[in-house]
Order: structure tokens, then C-alpha cells, then sequence
């Protein structure tokens, strides 16, 4: 059951008796919507869902516990700020399907190691920003500032054993550390986003052997840059199309991605390394 979020209006709590449902989309990417509304523990028998989420912009509360027991469950995303309560609910559950794990401007919190079980993980974005803070993160931050919620925590370490894992979203919160290097194990890794956490290191060598084709890594200013560094001359695969990388410590020539000819957007605002020849210097606005 999916719905256009934008033109659905009423209480989810009419759907308590759709103990059927396998499929529940609700949600819209237009700001502002509230038409949709109600508590998400009144969807509790409504066992049988397997993809839930993607509620953006929409009036609809709750706690997250409420689908951590849901067995069959394998994909599901939240984007409201009405949202809460703990990942450390799925440390807990014996279903570890769940191949897609999405939270985002929520206020969801809990340690990220709760999540180190879920081996089958390929989609994973767990920050405190919409997605379309994440697209144009750099023209955000300057024009309307931001706020560190810090609700997400723990080591990335857990994800070592997440091998399958093809897109990584992960931001906002100066509780989150670790090294990137815990992705060298994801072969299949195409998409990779750090934005706004300051206390994750390493290197980006660790994407030299990733199919990778966007790259986002994204400090503020000299306020909070990241700690991330290496040499962009690692960015061999021709699939690339995105390059952004703002107030970290990476370097190089450009000459380097000349063979990228699916490239369509780099976009580098660095930090100064000093004694690094042929680093990248653009200026930030």
C-alpha cells in the first residue's frame, strides 16, 4: 500500500486492523505536509510489514520499539522529527533481515553498535539531517547554520562485519568515532557520506578498491573540519560522478581523475596542508 504523501490525509490509526499489510509507505518530500498524523504504536499488530517508512514531513509520532519484533521486517526509513526512541530496541530482536536501516532528521538516539548483527545491511543512513540537507549540505550549513544533536553514538566498528553494504549515510553527531578504514570490506560500496563528525578518522584509501561513484565528506569550516585524510588520486573508478569533499585534510593533483569521464560534480573546499605538493586549495565561499 503506498501513497502519495501529499495528497493522503488522516490517522494511521485506521490502518491497526490491516493486520495484512506487507508494504506501508506513508510520507511526502514537500515540506510542511501534516495531513498525515497519529502514533505509530497503533499500527503494533500489523506484524507482517516488511518495508515500512519513508515518512517525511509528516505529523506521525511514536517510539521505534514498537516494529523492533517485527520479524519480517527488511527495509524501513523514518524521516520526522516526531519520531523517537532507541536503536539499542534492535540489538534485542532475533530478525536480522533488515538490509535497508534509514533515520533521519528524527529523534531517534542509541548506540550504533546495536546494529553490528545486521550483516545483511546494504543501505545504511544514520544522521540527524533530511535527505535534502544531506544533497545540498554545504549551502545549508552557511545560510541557515546548524545545530549537532549528538542523539547517535558508538564506534562504526560494528559495521565491520557488514560486507554487503552499498550505500552509507552517516552525520551529525560528534559521538560518533571510529575509523573509516572498517569499510575496506565493502567491495560493493557505491555510495559513502560522512557529514558533520568530527571524531571519525582515517584515510580514503580505504575506497580504492570500491566501485564507488559519489563520495561526500563534508566538516564546517575550520569550526568543526573532519579528520579525514589521503590523496585523491585513489578515485580510480570510472563509474565516479560525484566528488564532494569540504574542510578535511585530503589532498592532490587533479591531473589524477582524468580518466573519470563520468564525473560531473567536484566540489572541494580544504583545509591548508602544509609540505603537500599539488594540493587542492579551493576557497570556501
Amino acid at each position: 500500500m503506498e501513497f502519495p504523501g501529499d495528497l493522503l490525509s488522516g490517522n494511521i490509526s485506521s490502518l491497526a486492523n490491516c493486520i495484512k499489510l506487507k508494504i506501508l509507505n506513508l510520507g511526502c518530500e514537500r515540506p510542511y505536509n501534516t495531513k498525515t498524523y497519529g502514533d505509530l504504536n497503533t499500527l503494533a499488530n500489523c506484524s507482517n510489514i516488511e518495508i515500512f517508512g519513508w515518512l517525511y514531513h509528516t505529523n506521525i509520532s511514536g517510539d521505534i520499539s514498537v516494529i523492533a519484533n517485527w520479524s519480517n521486517l527488511n527495509n524501513f526509513a523514518f524521516s520526522s522529527s516526531s519520531i523517537s526512541g532507541s536503536i539499542d530496541t534492535f540489538a534485542n530482536t532475533s530478525n536480522t533481515k533488515i538490509w535497508l536501516f534509514h533515520i533521519a532528521g528524527t529523534s531517534i538516539s542509541g548506540n550504533i553498535n546495536s546494529l553490528s548483527g545486521y550483516t545483511a545491511l546494504r543501505r545504511l543512513a544514520v544522521n540527524n539531517l533530511t535527505n535534502l540537507e544531506i544533497l545540498y549540505i554545504a549551502d545549508q550549513l552557511v545560510n541557515s547554520g546548524y545545530q549537532m544533536t549528538n542523539l547517535i553514538y558508538g564506534d562504526i566498528k560494528a559495521f565491520a562485519n557488514c560486507t554487503g553494504l552499498k550505500e552509507i549515510s552517516i552525520g551529525q553527531s560528534s559521538n560518533l568515532t571510529g575509523d573509516i578504514s572498517v569499510f575496506a570490506n565493502c567491495p560493493n560500496l557505491g555510495m559513502f557520506r560522512i557529514i558533520l563528525s568530527p571524531n571519525l578518522t582515517g584515510d580514503i584509501s580505504v575506497f580504492e578498491n570500491c566501485n564507488i561513484y559519489h563520495i561526500a565528506i563534508s566538516g564546517y569550516s575550520t569550526i568543526m573540519p573532519m579528520k579525514i585524510t589521503g590523496d585523491i588520486s585513489v578515485f580510480r573508478s570510472k563509474n565516479m560522478i560525484n566528488i564532494y569533499i569540504n574542510f578535511c585534510q585530503v589532498y592532490g593533483n587533479i591531473s589524477s581523475l582524468n580518466n573519470l569521464t563520468r564525473l560531473r560534480a567536484l566540489e572541494v573546499n580544504n583545509l591548508n596542508i602544509p609540505n603537500k605538493p599539488g594540493i587542492i586549495r579551493f576557497q570556501s565561499k
